[in-house]
């Protein structure tokens, strides 16, 4: 069986064709720029973190010896690294503080020790009984702070204990 269509149907199903290819010629291109247009200018958002507090941060400065200039799309995360709290402290002649503590979860970030004669050992579970780290005052050194960088954490909690005649300790971290 033959079809046949009329030359003027045709006809106007090619102009309909064409006429419907210029209006999406005509219209796409505004809509597609507008899903990808750029935001010129400053813009001031709001940064989050995951408990929901605000992130303070600024535009990374220039850096190093030559002033290499920072990324354009970094952030610079200012962080507490001197710590945000007080943990806990103890007392090596365990009176009125005990002369143990432990730290079960965060980051501590600095250890002030003070006193004539004292030595706090740090010590975890999760690596054996000995001690990870080991801070002393003495006579002639009675205040010793100590800064750790980012952080002291572990895998399992981590317990101080000051040992001497005549010393205390107060640990600055972050209680996350």
């Amino acid at each position: 069986m033959k079809v046949e269509v009329a030359r003027s149907d045709k006809f106007k199903a090619l102009i309909g064709a064409i006429a419907l290819a210029l209006v999406v010629a005509l219209l796409a291109p505004p809509a597609v720029q507008a899903a990808v247009q750029k935001i010129k200018g400053t813009v001031t958002a709001k940064i989050k973190d995951t408990g929901g507090g605000n992130i303070n941060s600024k535009k990374i400065a220039a850096q190093g010896l030559f002033d290499a200039p920072g990324s354009p799309g970094a952030l610079d995360v200012r962080t507490f690294g001197a710590g945000n709290g007080f943990l806990t402290a103890g007392n090596c002649a365990g009176a009125p503080l005990p002369a143990s503590r432990t730290v079960p979860r965060g980051v501590v970030t600095a250890i002030i020790v003070t006193g004539t004669d004292a030595t706090v050992g740090v010590q975890s579970a999760a690596v054996g009984a000995f001690d990870l780290l080991r801070f002393e005052t003495t006579a002639a050194n009675p205040n010793v702070a100590f800064s750790l960088g980012n952080g002291l954490k572990a895998t399992d909690a981590l317990t101080f204990t000051c040992s001497g005649a005549d010393g205390r300790f107060v640990l600055i971290g972050q209680d996350n």
